[in-house]
């Protein structure tokens, strides 16, 4: 049994005490919060009976020996320091995203550590609909890929969402807007399909729907050696969803919300080199369309798979040091806007 505390009871924290309380994670056992409000504190009395509450890090690290591992669910620019100090306590970390606001602290955090179990909360990577893209990237079905759009608009946000705490939706607090915030999950699923880019090309919109200095709409220009991607995310657009289009030489995925048109066909590049037609009506293809159910909540099978490797071995899913790379892509964009 893996002994665990949760450092911050904000809605995330609270999800995931929620979960490890009703037992949806058999190899971890929650044995401590870690809470600054008197309200996160009556919440956890009354929601968790018997997990020991700490209202400070101090308290909670003074008592290491009930511990195994830490959930660090605070806000961003808290991960660093928590993170270190439960490295200096030789404890397992699984952190929410993103590992920090500054890439020298994430990196310095994939540094320290050393021989304890890291990971980081990437749960989109254990959803059905991306495992079954990610396969048919590295089987090579769809060829060489060509283009992608990735376009999401399904985080739209409110006032009262940005006024939650006073740390969202800020430089000072959350370090940014959509792009270091809801954006994480998408770029990290990006960088695990495709690869860094060559170079980036940002355009920002700061405050286009909200009245703060931080961006709530972003379009990102992406460019490799041999493919060219956009990708677009706002929150503040309602009814919105989320488009991915990934073009291969073999064929094409279009995921729209829940449904996938798959789309396959013959070399598209030989077909263009030898066809004797102007346009594709000799291309041949087969096309379907589905929607994967999932059975399995994500951030339970992120939870079973953290467990399991520091039980077991298990390769991770998100490892920490694979959270680099979704922030690099944030921070390029911020610097090359």
């Amino acid at each position: 049994m893996i002994r665990t505390v949760i450092i911050g009871l904000g809605m995330q924290g609270r999800k995931y005490a929620r979960m490890l309380w009703n037992n949806d994670v058999s190899a971890m056992e929650l044995t401590g919060v870690c809470v600054r409000s008197d309200a996160s504190a009556s919440w956890a009395d009354a929601e968790l009976k018997g997990v020991r509450i700490y209202r400070s890090e101090d308290e909670m690290f003074a008592d290491s020996g009930n511990f195994d591992a830490v959930i660090v669910a605070t806000p961003h620019k808290a991960h660093y320091d928590t993170v270190m100090r439960a490295f200096e306590k030789g404890k397992n970390v699984f952190c929410e995203k993103p590992l920090s606001t500054e890439l020298y602290q994430a990196e310095e955090m994939i540094r320290c550590a050393g021989n304890n179990t890291f990971a980081v909360m990437f749960h989109l990577r254990a959803v059905g609909k991306y495992r079954w893209i990610k396969e048919k990237i590295d089987s090579g079905e769809l060829g060489h890929i060509e283009r992608v759009l990735f376009e999401s608009s399904g985080y739209f946000r409110t006032k009262h969402y940005h006024d939650s705490s006073s740390w969202r939706s800020t430089i000072d607090g959350e370090g940014g807007g959509a792009l270091i915030n809801q954006g994480q999950h998408l770029l990290d699923l990006w960088q695990w399909y495709f690869g860094m880019p060559d170079s980036i090309f940002a355009d920002i919109e700061t405050g286009k729907y909200n009245d703060f200095d931080v961006e709530d709409e972003a379009t990102l220009f992406m460019k490799y050696p041999d493919m060219t991607g956009v990708f677009i995310i706002s929150t503040g657009e309602p009814r919105g969803g989320n488009r991915f289009e990934i073009t291969g030489t073999k064929g094409r995925i279009t995921l729209i919300d829940e449904e996938i048109e798959y789309i396959r066909y013959a070399d598209s590049r030989e077909y263009i080199n030898t066809a004797d037609v102007n346009t594709g009506e000799k291309l041949e293809y087969s096309a379907e369309r589905f929607r994967m159910e999932d059975n399995t909540d994500p951030y339970i099978a992120m939870f079973r798979n953290f467990a399991e490797h520091i039980e077991r071995g298990t390769p991770l899913i998100a490892e920490g040091k694979s959270g680099i790379n979704a922030l690099k892509l944030c921070c390029m964009a911020y610097k090359y806007r």
